[in-house]
């Protein structure tokens, strides 16, 4: 569900006349935010991700990788050509 919300709020900024690599720019800022407020647990992180298959957290994950590839392919192409 959230998914399909994501790329209807993607829809409606472009239709709005922001561009990718503008709302890459405020996904960079946000995810900076939140780098900053998740600082005092990277130790926890650290160590639970030690404990996860990274293969299968992929598997598990591919359809939101694939989106993230896509968007940042994107942004890429609008900045470069």
């Amino acid at each position: 569900m959230s998914l399909v919300a994501a790329g209807i709020v993607l829809y409606l900024l472009i239709r709005s006349g922001l561009d990718i690599v503008q709302i890459l720019a405020v996904c960079m800022f946000v995810f900076l935010l939140i780098l900053v407020a998740d600082a005092p647990y990277v130790p926890r992180l650290y160590a639970w991700v030690e404990t996860q298959d990274i293969g299968q957290l992929l598997k598990e994950q591919w359809l939101y990788v694939a989106a993230w590839f896509a968007l940042i392919l994107w942004g890429a192409y609008a900045l470069l050509f």
